[in-house]
């Protein structure tokens, strides 16, 4: 049993080292050097606890092993994101993680910082742009799309989910009104967005053109 269970570690271990390679950003890929530490931060080191859990969990119930593959990166890309972060200066001052330098070491704070920051994003992008169950995957843009894959033109082909849409702008405003005394921005900004039905129209009417023009003319009600 405990044979056949290390196996079962060791082999799941090497094949989702692979698939991490695959869902990470290309090294080449601009901007290069956030992906290179990126992968840093990510490949070639860790025992994938929280990973083979959710390979355990998938094999109960006879789920298909890709749609958890993405669940287990989410997953491993969150926990790395919190290690990044957790090593740098302003927190625990580490030097050293899985036997190598950390990624603020091995790069700088400012990278570090980002790569953090992009690895959470990175999670969130695998499981929204997956189907996971049976329900159509949430559409939405890439919003890190590569350069020279035309992606000005895949913004421009992107349907809105209009409800999804609203409901992330009554959040946006939330955010102002909350926050609006605290930020001189803010505070500029606030009384230009009112909360009415009709105002949050015409801003998702904007943001869903994706268009230059769009974006300016809410820069230009901002001030």
């Amino acid at each position: 049993m405990r044979a056949d269970f290390q196996s079962w570690v060791a082999s799941h271990q090497a094949r989702f080292e692979d698939v991490l390679r695959g869902l990470l950003p290309r090294a080449e890929v601009a901007p290069q050097r956030l992906h290179e530490a990126m992968r840093y931060a990510v490949l070639d080191g860790g025992k994938r606890v929280r990973p083979l859990l959710a390979f355990a969990a998938g094999e109960l119930v006879g789920a298909e092993v890709a749609r958890v593959d993405i669940v287990a990166a989410a997953v491993e890309l969150i926990h790395a994101y919190s290690l990044v972060h957790d090593d740098m200066p302003c927190m625990d001052d580490d030097v050293l993680r899985r036997g190598k330098p950390t990624c603020h070491v091995q790069y700088d704070d400012a990278t570090a910082l980002l790569v953090g920051d992009s690895l959470q994003a990175l999670a969130f992008q695998l499981l929204a742009e997956h189907r996971l169950n049976g329900h159509a995957r949430f559409p939405h843009p890439n919003p890190l799309p590569q350069a020279g894959e035309g992606a000005n033109e895949s913004l421009r082909e992107f349907h809105v989910n209009e409800t999804a849409l609203r409901r992330c702008v009554h959040s946006i405003l939330g955010q102002c009104l909350y926050y609006r005394h605290s930020h001189p921005v803010l505070q500029r900004l606030y009384p230009k967005l009112r909360y009415n039905g009709e105002e949050i129209d015409a801003i998702a009417c904007h943001i869903a053109d994706f268009s230059l023009a769009g974006i300016k003319h809410i820069a230009k009600e901002a001030g």
